[in-house]
């Protein structure tokens, strides 16, 4: 027989607190004031950052500086350029950002794959590939 540890018995049961209704007025409470306090700290930074933004703005009023060539060379691009150029920009963006998720997966999954293949075939070659699947240096052009 198995010997129970403790006494034996059933444990006691979790004492449930009693529901007050004072108790939920008071989360009520807590809640709003985190309400108001979220509103007020990301408001309070924009409000912030768009203060800094017009001083910044404000003390350059007047002068010409390299940021009044910069105003001039934007305001001569044409919107269709603009376009083209951030479309472009993104979809290089996004190719290199996948290129280096490829090669991390690889990465990651080529040890396991190598340890699979060599357990089916411990004679097999390597394809000579880096842990990245990238090509031997020595065999591009």
């Amino acid at each position: 027989m198995r010997r129970e540890r403790g006494g034996g018995g059933v444990p006691p049961r979790p004492r449930i607190p009693e529901f007050r209704p004072d108790h939920l007025i008071r989360l009520k409470k807590i809640d709003a004031i985190d309400a108001n306090l979220r509103l007020i700290i990301r408001y309070g930074f924009l409000a912030l950052v768009a203060f800094f933004a017009y001083r910044a703005i404000d003390v350059l009023a007047g002068k010409h500086t390299l940021a009044d060539l910069g105003v001039k060379i934007l305001a001569d691009v044409k919107i269709g350029n603009a376009v083209s150029y951030a479309v472009g920009g993104g979809g290089i963006a996004y190719g290199a950002r996948q290129r280096k998720l490829r090669g991390d997966t690889i990465q990651k999954m080529g040890k396991r794959i190598k340890e699979l293949e060599t357990a089916v075939d411990p004679g097999r070659s390597s394809s000579g590939l880096t842990e990245r699947g990238h090509t031997r240096p020595e065999d591009e052009l």
